[in-house]
């Protein structure tokens, strides 16, 4: 996937802590390929057809299932019993090709969806954890049958884990076993060696650049970005992600330029020829969720030696970051034009990228399973 989250990481983490890991994906199914003819999509449902794909030495196996229909926003898809069952929709039945890949019993049962939550019943498993990325109820479209489960899976796991100290009161609310911090971060390593050489697309593209990396869906501020780009006609507004719902709300702006998914081994050829980062997402209509997001793309950026720029919010407070937090558009183009023409701290953001490494973070989870 170009989107490497958290659990990527964690699953590398894993296989050189010596484990054997099955990676499953959320499905492809039907909807997408008939809606979705993006890169990201068709190479999804490759992986899907080869049966699986192996990486990080043949340790880890990763596998997208075919499913005729998959939980998502509209009635009926959003139900609590169809959000549970959708997997025996899928094609070969996901669980069984799962037992014949060799993982019906397994020491670790890691999930980060409550949407893949059927494997608490399908395999055997020593100890199960459950991550918390998002506020759930943040997300538009879902029902009361996505919180009920929640809960249930809450309290049925060994542990919860939560990404951001916002999270706290919503994963306790839920009244877990057991419920710890287990904050994003980085893998350090990656992007500092990462290669660097300017990709031909961006010869085109006059610099200074501000640049985004990541999901452009219905949280992410369009109309911010766009009175920036209208007011710093000088600066280039590179957007770097699936771009579907950014090109019918962003038009006619010769300084913005769309690049669609990048496969994430070559991000560090994009940012490393960057000025500045930026994150403008939607706080005021989607308070709930962004009040909880700690974003990976901060630490990303930072390992890279850019200046960040980013609305404010809660979570982004409490990391304490060297990132510039702005409150109304007119805070946000004042410190983007800031972060492009005054001098920056690399070294001070590089280091503050480097003490969030993904290894602290797994070595904490160890612990919690362990434990």
């Amino acid at each position: 996937s170009p989107f490497q989250v958290g659990s990527h990481h964690l699953a590398r983490c894993f296989v050189r802590a010596g484990y054997e890991v099955a990676y499953i994906s959320s499905p492809v199914t039907p909807i997408h390929i008939l809606k979705c003819s993006d890169a990201g999509t068709r190479d999804r449902f490759r992986t899907y057809k080869k049966g699986g794909e192996r990486h990080c030495g043949n340790g880890l196996w990763a596998y997208v299932p075919f499913a005729l229909l998959s939980p998502d926003g509209r009635p009926l898809l959003n139900r609590e019993c169809f959000i549970r069952n959708w997997f025996i929709l899928t094609v070969p039945g996901v669980v069984h090709r799962v037992f014949r890949e060799g993982f019906g019993d397994v020491d670790i049962l890691y999930l980060d969806s409550i949407f893949q939550s059927f494997w608490l019943k399908s395999i055997q498993y020593r100890t199960s954890v459950f991550r918390i990325m998002d506020n759930h109820p943040g997300f538009p479209g879902w029902g009361p049958g996505v919180g009920r489960l929640t809960r249930k899976v809450a309290k049925t796991v060994d542990a919860v884990v939560y990404s951001a100290e916002t999270l706290e009161p919503y994963a306790r609310g839920m009244e877990p076993k057991k419920a710890v911090y287990l904050p994003n971060g980085i893998d350090f390593d990656a992007v500092i060696h990462g290669p660097r050489e300017r990709p031909a697309i961006m010869e085109k593209i006059p610099r200074p650049i501000a640049m985004y990396v990541g999901a452009m869906e219905s949280w992410f501020d369009f109309a911010l970005l766009e009175e920036t780009a209208r007011a710093l006609p000088g600066l280039s507004f590179v957007l770097i992600g699936p771009d579907s719902l950014a090109r019918s709300k962003i038009s006619g702006l010769s300084n913005v330029y769309l690049l669609g998914p990048v496969k994430h081994d070559q991000i560090t050829r994009y940012l490393y020829n960057a000025d500045v980062g930026i994150i403008p997402f939607n706080v005021s209509e989607y308070p709930l969720l962004v009040n909880s997001v700690n974003p990976l793309k901060l630490y990303e950026y930072m390992a890279c030696g850019l200046p960040v720029v980013s609305v404010e919010w809660e979570e982004l407070k409490r990391i304490n970051s060297p990132a510039m937090l702005c409150r109304g558009k007119e805070d946000f183009i004042k410190a983007v034009e800031k972060a492009i023409h005054e001098p920056r701290d690399n070294k001070g953001l590089v280091r503050f990228a480097e003490k969030h490494d993904w290894s602290g973070t797994f070595k904490k989870l160890q612990g919690i399973l362990e434990g």
